[in-house]
């Protein structure tokens, strides 16, 4: 039996990096075996093959294998709607599928009565067998079946038994393909409309359902506050398919070099700008794993400075969840023509000479507080 592989979970944790550039990368079957013997009602022919060398227990995609089991009779006609018996189920590896088949009705004349029993004991036939396939290993294209079968005879006269012929073996085939374990020849002087019996089995790996991807709506904010008095708030309504990026970017919050709010871009001194993807995975219960990538950038003049994290985090149906984004540290140096005419006194952390500005990004947000906000929802 197969060891299931453990699926090892994923913490959630933020990592933020400072000063980096301004991209931020993200069958179930034997060998073929043939086998007959002779008897008086029916001439058999019995050939043993096995095929070894079974590889490490594997996961098919789904961990789940379909094994068929059936016995197909041959009309001496050669009429394509042959009587058949059938078993299939699906199994993890692991597991078991065991079959059995009876033929030559009541008088053990006619091949073609062909059935499913629900054992080798059961129902009427002369000829019965019995398989059992065990899934042994399952890949992404071939499947290791350990196989069990058994063909007795039943004398119409007596009721009484041939000893059973049997055999064991272990094979690796490719998923659908088929492996021949009997074939019974109808005696040439039988007046059987079917010539032969043969019995095989089929294993196929199950794939996955095809899932289609949901859609996904978020709301964003981004908040800002200092020292408890100042504060901005910028708002995002997104939306995009379950595990593609879907993009965002807030609106810039902008100063003056004297640490006021910019009313327009011309006036600003310095401004911050918020950025990144997330990509959402619905739950069955409609929760969403997210994975956020966001991208902080300071911008004084035309200096740049950015940081960027990473976060996973799952939103609950009806509810936000607050990622707080780490102040900008460090310094920024730009050139910013008519710093030195700007007013005065200017923000603590800010010092400029000429065109020139450089601000000390700890001191200027001491006290400061960028507040990431998300909910969403599986549509």
């Amino acid at each position: 039996m197969m060891t299931r592989r453990r699926r090892e979970q994923q913490q959630a944790h933020c990592t933020w990096q400072q000063n980096v550039p301004r991209q931020v990368t993200l069958r179930l079957l034997l060998a073929a075996g043939v086998a007959m013997c002779l008897a008086p009602f029916v001439a058999m022919v019995i050939g043993r093959s096995v095929v070894s060398g079974a590889s490490a227990t594997q996961t098919s995609p789904s961990g789940t294998v379909t094994v068929t089991v059936e016995a197909i009779a041959t009309a001496r006609s050669g009429a394509t709607d042959r009587p058949q018996a059938t078993v299939t189920r699906a199994v993890p590896v692991g597991g078991r599928v065991a079959a059995a088949f009876a033929a030559g009705g009541a008088d053990g004349t006619d091949l073609c009565e062909l059935a499913s029993v629900p054992g080798p004991e059961a129902g009427v036939g002369r000829v019965r067998w019995r398989v059992e396939a065990t899934v042994e290993a399952a890949d992404g294209s071939t499947v290791t079946l350990a196989l069990a079968w058994e063909r007795s005879v039943v004398q119409t006269a007596t009721g009484s038994s041939s000893v059973p012929l049997s055999d064991q073996r272990t094979v690796r085939l490719r998923s659908g393909e088929d492996h021949v374990l009997d074939l019974v020849q109808a005696d040439p002087g039988s007046a059987s409309p079917c010539a032969n019996i043969l019995v095989r089995v089929r294993a196929a790996l199950v794939e996955p359902p095809v899932r289609m991807r949901r859609w996904l709506t978020y709301d964003l904010w981004l908040t800002y506050e200092r020292a408890g008095t100042e504060r901005a708030t910028r708002q995002l309504k997104l939306a995009g398919p379950e595990d593609v990026p879907v993009a965002a970017t807030f609106m810039p919050l902008r100063w003056t070099l004297s640490g006021t709010w910019a009313r327009t871009p011309s006036l600003a001194g310095m401004q911050v700008t918020v950025s990144g993807t997330l990509r959402g995975h619905c739950r069955a219960d409609g929760a969403i794993d997210l994975t956020l990538d966001m991208v902080r950038t300071v911008t004084v003049g035309d200096g740049v400075s950015v940081g960027a994290g990473h976060k996973q985090v799952v939103l609950t149906v009806g509810q936000a969840v607050a990622v707080e984004v780490p102040n900008p540290t460090g310094t920024s140096t730009g050139s910013l023509p008519g710093a030195a005419r700007a007013p005065k006194p200017w923000a603590p952390g800010v010092e400029g000479s000429a065109d020139t500005v450089t601000v000390d990004l700890n001191e200027y947000f001491r006290g400061s507080r960028f507040l990431f906000l998300v909910s969403g929802r599986c549509e």
